[in-house]
């Protein structure tokens, strides 16, 4: 069995800023602008929010020796994350991509492997649980439930 812990802090995280509305004032100031045009929109990569993951892991495996009967492998994973924002620039991120980051991956997953030999024959079941989760871009509001 194996038991691991993590606190993983990312800062000045890269990101694509909003769309920006390009002005006939902003053309005169950057002529670089001028194929864009006033009215087009730009966005730019920038360093705008802080992340910070905890989780734990832990992962049991055990063989069991059936003897005349085969063997019988198992393996039980479990994992937690949480993720946080702890600082950004509004003007890079709004309050939609960080409930995403946030919630975009399941916070719980569970994984159960068996596997079961005897001789030439070999039989393998794998199950899977994810938690729930939100896409507040493409579903605002919603709350997708566990599989």
């Amino acid at each position: 069995m194996t038991v691991d812990g993590y606190d993983i802090v990312v800062r000045h995280r890269i990101s694509i800023s909003q769309t920006f509305t390009v002005t006939a004032a902003d053309v005169a100031k950057l002529p670089d602008l001028a194929p864009v045009g006033a009215g087009g929109v730009v966005q730019y990569y920038t360093n705008g929010f802080d992340t910070r993951t905890k989780g734990l892991d832990v992962v049991g495996s055990r063989v069991f020796f059936l003897g005349s009967y085969g063997q019988l492998s198992t393996q039980l994973a479990y994992n937690y994350n949480l993720t946080s924002v702890p600082t950004y620039d509004p003007t890079v991120i709004n309050q939609t991509r960080i409930t995403d980051i946030k919630h975009y991956a399941p916070n719980r997953r569970v994984n159960l492997n068996l596997g079961y030999r005897l001789g030439p024959f070999e039989a393998v079941v794998h199950e899977n649980y994810y938690g729930t989760y939100r896409d507040e871009f493409d579903y605002p509001g919603q709350l997708f439930s566990a599989k």
